[in-house]
């Protein structure tokens, strides 16, 4: 099933993750990236360990 689809049948994490066998962190991701047009969250620069 889809995740989206399945969010919005549940309307919850949890649940959505519960029938596509994921996790709620994964259905979270992909429904904040589906809500911002697709686009993926910018990263942070990171500083050097050197």
């Amino acid at each position: 099933m889809d995740i989206i689809a399945a969010y919005q049948e549940v309307g919850t994490y949890r649940g959505a993750a519960q029938m596509c066998g994921t996790t709620h962190k994964t259905v979270r991701r992909i429904i904040e990236r589906a809500l911002a047009d697709g686009k993926p969250p910018g990263r942070r620069r990171r500083g050097h360990n050197f």
